[in-house]
């Protein structure tokens, strides 16, 4: 079978991140001071042949912890649908 995984990788909240205050000083400059507390992070897609969505999504946890995330300073959340 075959799946599309999608991942959402951010610094940890306690991690400091200085795009994202770049971002927030920007969008106040221009007329947005509204947007606080912004943070900015990275998003994968790929597709994976698995036999079933748990062996997928075993696989691209094992991925994630192994090269795609810095354990010590980011977190991830990822979804996956059968294509």
């Amino acid at each position: 079978m075959k799946f599309k995984v999608e991942i959402d990788i951010m610094l940890k909240s306690d991690q400091s991140d200085s795009q994202a205050d770049a971002l927030t000083n920007s969008m106040k400059s221009i007329g947005f001071p509204e947007i606080i507390n912004a943070r900015v992070g990275r998003h994968v897609q790929f597709y994976i042949e698995a036999e079933d969505q748990t062996q997928a999504s075993q696989k691209v946890e094992e991925a994630c912890k192994k090269t795609l995330v810095h354990p010590d300073a980011e977190e991830f959340t990822f979804s996956i649908t059968e294509v």
